[in-house]
Order: structure tokens, then C-alpha cells, then sequence
């Protein structure tokens, strides 16, 4: 099974969307239906760019597109992935300097990794291989 993890400018570069368009093909026997993570303080789902890659998904014939709001929604049913993620990661670290260590910390503490994603990436994940795009 292979999962494509985006943020709201999900077709940022060639790669991720070439990525995305290889995971149409492959499931085009499957019911197309996508999840979105909506990470925005202020707007939430009504974010332009939310609302820009929702209607973007349902022009690609993703009729189904389920808006979830991090600091709303429940997320642990969804199920996408094992893998911690913090997106945005190089506007975050402008912000906060100190992001870097604070992150690493809690890395070592909790024995876990974090994938950093900058607003040009996005995930591919195919079964338990991760691949930065």
C-alpha cells in the first residue's frame, strides 16, 4: 500500500506531482477518496489554500475529500502513517530559532524521529519506505 503525504501547496514542484499522479494510476481500480490535513491556526478549513487544493483534488476526479483539522478534528482514526511529521519546518524555524534543538530534544526524550518537511516536500510512503519527494 502507498500513502502521499501533502501539505495546502501540495503541487509544488514536478517531483510531488508526478508522485501524486503514479498513485492515481495505481489506484484507479479504487474508489478515489483523499484526506487532507488542515494545520492552520487562524483559518482552519477555510484557508484559501485549503480550499484552493480541495478543489484542485476534486478536478483530478477525487470526489471524496474529507477536511480534518488538527486542532478540531480527531485524528487518530485516519491512519495514514506511524511517521511524525513537522511540515513547514523552514518558515517555523524563522520564527523560533531555537526549533531545532526543542525538536531534537523531544526526539531524544520519546525515542522517536521527526521528519522535517519544508513547504517544497511532501512523503511517499510505500508500505514502511519513506521517501522525501
Amino acid at each position: 500500500m502507498s500513502n502521499i503525504l501533502l501539505s495546502s501547496r501540495a503541487f509544488k514542484t514536478t517531483a510531488i506531482t508526478d508522485a501524486f499522479h503514479n498513485l492515481l494510476i495505481h489506484s484507479a481500480n479504487n474508489a478515489p477518496s483523499i484526506t487532507v490535513i488542515v494545520n492552520s491556526v487562524k483559518e482552519g478549513k477555510m484557508h484559501p489554500k485549503i480550499i484552493e487544493l480541495q478543489q484542485r483534488l476534486k478536478q483530478l476526479g477525487f470526489n471524496d475529500v474529507t477536511l480534518l483539522d488538527v486542532l478540531h478534528d480527531d485524528l487518530s482514526a485516519i491512519g495514514a502513517t506511524k511517521i511524525r511529521i513537522y511540515p513547514h519546518f523552514d518558515q517555523h524555524i524563522q520564527l523560533d530559532p531555537q526549533l531545532a534543538t526543542k525538536l531534537r530534544h523531544w526526539e531524544i526524550v520519546k525515542n522517536q524521529t521527526i521528519t522535517r518537511l519544508t513547504n517544497q516536500e511532501a512523503l511517499l510512503i510505500e508500505n514502511d519506505r519513506v521517501i522525501k519527494l
